[in-house]
């Protein structure tokens, strides 16, 4: 494997530098990158620093190339660590025996690891570098640190102090595209760090509570921190893009009814929706079922998320909630909006209405409001993927809530909502009216079910993991998993049932 650690001829000169950066930051000066005269100085006395900048730009340039040339130069970039300080570096493979330096940096493959990894391509890249060899590259050669850094499978970085450690959290948020930074520790020398990435989680220890006081999750011991990336993370990410996607959705719905009105009447600001529904639509009618989905909603069991990491997968590739989701659920309300405007005018509003007679625009508005009303709750229905009693006790209470106020509105008259007077008995219960009430049904899910259909002949590889998870049916006792496992992992699930 390729490693950087540290070459033991460059103390005195890291020394010097960290010094250096200290004034620097006392006169509160800035070191220009742009090789300044101590960086010149310190070439010059100290070969190892010359030895250290050229070696990482020589590994960023290896693997800024294509193809397999990129491996063959990294493969030439070994170099073993002298015996002692101050001594002349020796030119040779470094093998995995050879105990590394203190200070510095070092790349280079093993010999036993070289012959073993010469079978596997792509060879992983690791990095470790210590607290002297951080402030240098930094300073002189940041762009190909961090490309090589965010290229390596795994960097450790040894001795660092506080700053240092966010400077990195920092390095990889601006380097890494598209890439979430999370910052775990438990002492005070890990705020900072812990505040530079966008989720820091904060460990309760002997180290104190700093760490814990200023992350934004909090835990008591570090393997917990599986369950809640694995678990919670990926649960609140899906429930969060089912939330987001169907707020707007159930809101595009509801208005786009009143802008076709408006342009239909000459942009003459004519109300189209009861106002007292309105003002109940997303405060009792449609908020209390998508708050219960949003909080206790499982695809699957959670013993099953956490001991089957390919389903964490779809998070990672950020492949639940993307743009063109939220669009496609905009422009599906929009155009079933649309489509229940054009319906209930053809049926009611036009001289040669369907129903035989004409409704007024308040009572076109309220058979708009009882239909979306129940659409967008029928909708979110089909989103469910775990029925639990709580679940269904809340949309059961939603629709007796619903119904339950017609019957107020059109049984008790009174002046905020006389526009339903009679409106119910005799439009709600007609015929027309349940033909079209079918109608706007079938058109308002079939978006959902062409989706589906679609997704079933070109599925993704994060639906087939589910899928198959689903599929195998999930056992209710965190004793039954390894068979699961076994099924769902085909040829690698011996491993996967050792690790669980």
């Amino acid at each position: 494997r390729l490693w950087a650690t540290a070459f033991a001829a460059a103390t005195a000169a890291a020394a010097e530098f960290a010094q250096a950066l200290q004034q620097a930051r006392r006169s509160k000066a800035l070191l220009p990158p742009s090789a300044p005269a101590l960086f010149a100085q310190l070439r010059q006395r100290h070969s190892a620093l010359e030895l250290l900048s050229r070696e990482v730009a020589m590994a960023a340039a290896a693997l800024r190339e294509e193809g397999g040339g990129a491996r063959e130069n990294l493969d030439a970039l070994s170099f073993r660590p002298a015996a002692e300080s101050g001594s002349e570096h020796v030119h040779g493979r470094a093998s995995t025996g050879v105990r590394p330096g203190r200070h510095g940096l070092r790349l280079g493959f093993g010999g036993a690891h070289r012959r073993a990894l010469a079978k596997h391509a792509p060879r992983p890249l690791h990095l470790v570098v210590d607290e002297k060899a951080i402030d240098w590259l930094c300073a002189v050669a940041p762009d190909d640190f961090g490309f090589v850094a965010l290229r390596a499978k795994a960097v450790v970085a040894c001795r660092c102090r506080q700053e240092q450690k966010a400077q990195l959290v920092r390095m990889v948020r601006a380097g890494g595209e598209g890439a979430r930074v999370l910052a775990i520790g438990d002492g005070a020398n890990d705020v900072a760090m812990i505040k530079a990435a966008h989720v820091g989680v904060g460990i309760a220890g002997k180290e104190g509570m700093q760490a814990v006081q200023n992350a934004d999750f909090a835990i008591g011991q570090f393997r917990f921190l599986r369950r809640l990336l694995l678990v919670h993370g990926r649960s609140n990410y899906r429930r969060m893009s089912l939330l987001v996607c169907y707020m707007f959705y159930k809101n595009v719905l509801d208005r786009f009814c009143q802008y076709a009105l408006t342009s239909e009447s000459g942009w003459s600001a004519q109300k189209y929706y009861s106002e007292v529904v309105t003002q109940l639509f997303n405060v009792i009618y449609t908020s209390l079922t998508i708050i219960f989905v949003a909080v206790a909603d499982e695809d699957v069991p959670r013993f099953v998320a956490e001991r089957v990491p390919v389903l964490y997968r779809a998070g990672v590739r950020q492949a639940v909630y993307t743009h063109a989701l939220f669009w496609s659920w905009v422009l599906e309300g929009a155009c079933v909006s649309v489509a229940y405007f054009l319906g209930l005018k053809y049926l009611y509003a036009t001289a040669d209405s369907v129903a035989g007679s004409t409704l007024e625009v308040w009572s076109l508005g309220i058979v708009a409001q009882v239909t979306i009303t129940i659409m967008v709750n029928l909708r979110l229905m089909l989103d469910v993927t775990h029925w639990t009693a709580a679940i269904v006790a809340i949309f059961l209470l939603t629709f007796v809530v619903f119904l339950g106020s017609l019957a107020l509105y059109s049984g008790i008259y009174f002046s905020f909502w006389k526009e339903w007077w009679g409106v119910p008995e005799h439009v709600l219960l007609s015929g027309p009216f349940c033909l079209f009430f079918f109608w706007a049904m079938a058109v308002g899910l079939l978006p959902k079910f062409i989706r589906e259909t679609v997704g079933g002949f070109f599925p993704s590889e994060e639906r087939l993991a589910l899928d198959t998870v689903r599929a195998q049916r999930p056992p209710k006792s965190p004793s039954k998993l390894p068979s699961l496992l076994r099924r769902v992992g085909g040829p690698h699930g011996d491993a996967k049932r050792r690790e669980a």
